[in-house]
């Protein structure tokens, strides 16, 4: 069971509150905890508070040996890593240039 589920049933929340609590819809709630949308970290962060408890709480296994985060969050590492093919590239021998009311074109 994930532990989203597991923790809001234990404070006796629906989906329903639990989506209006942190400004989500119930069927994203739903998502979430069936892994079929990843969690990012500012929306797990409002879930560990609206169910009073931590980031931690939520992507911990229960024998605490392993995190559950490669279902919920993207690793940590990886947050800021664009694929290659989304990186702007410039024409060999061109300068970058910042254009500004200081640095006209």
């Amino acid at each position: 069971m994930n532990k989203i589920r597991k923790i809001r049933e234990q404070r006796g929340l629906s989906q329903a509150k639990l989506a209006e609590l942190i400004g989500a819809t119930q069927s994203g709630i739903g998502k979430y905890e069936r892994a079929e949308r990843q969690v990012t970290l500012p929306v797990l962060e409002k879930i560990a508070e609206a169910l009073q408890c931590t980031v931690a709480d939520l992507i911990q296994n229960d024998n605490n040996s392993q995190t559950i985060a490669s279902n919920v969050i993207r690793p940590i590492d990886k947050v800021n890593e664009k694929p290659q093919n989304e990186v702007p590239r410039l024409a060999p021998g061109t300068h970058h240039r910042r254009h500004s009311i200081f640095n006209p074109v």
